[in-house]
């Protein structure tokens, strides 16, 4: 597995240049976001899937960070959280069918995880939590990785 992880901050002085680099469907795919940070985060991280070259993709987003999980022997999953954001951990426990937490950090890996878990559409068998400044990144695939390391993408 591979993951790369930028940050929108790098084109969004340029959008349409960069745009430009994509598919025509993704292209037009991205013109229809309201707002420039979501079409930015979409821009940004299609540029990162297609240097991968990969064939099972996974993108997480949150705030100006893109994190992008590519592998060739099986689906993976990768999800996003703030640590510093407030949640309604009862009501998200109940609605996620998440396992009970004690702590906030124990909170933020189940719901993280079970976020990575569904984008694979099957039981994880490996998992991998990073902390990245503010935020709790986890990736997941339905194959044992080796442990993956975040490399910067620079568009």
């Amino acid at each position: 597995m591979k993951v790369y992880m930028s940050n929108i901050d790098l084109i969004t002085g340029n959008l349409d240049a960069y745009a430009a680099r994509l598919t025509p469907p993704q292209q037009a795919r991205a013109a229809r976001f309201k707002t420039d940070t979501r079409r930015a985060q979409f821009i940004l991280g299609h540029l990162m899937a297609n240097s991968t070259g990969k064939r099972y993709i996974s993108f997480g987003y949150i705030d100006n960070l893109v994190v992008v999980a590519a592998s060739n022997t099986a689906p993976v999953g990768v999800a996003i959280s703030d640590a510093t954001a407030e949640y309604d951990m009862a009501a998200i426990t109940r609605d996620m069918g998440l396992p009970e937490s004690k702590t906030k950090n124990e909170f933020l890996r189940n719901m993280t995880f079970a976020r990575a878990k569904y984008k694979i559409g099957a039981h994880p068998w490996s998992r991998l939590f990073m902390r990245y400044g503010k935020y709790v990144i986890c990736m997941c695939s339905s194959r044992a990785f080796d442990m993956p390391k975040l490399n910067k993408f620079i568009p």
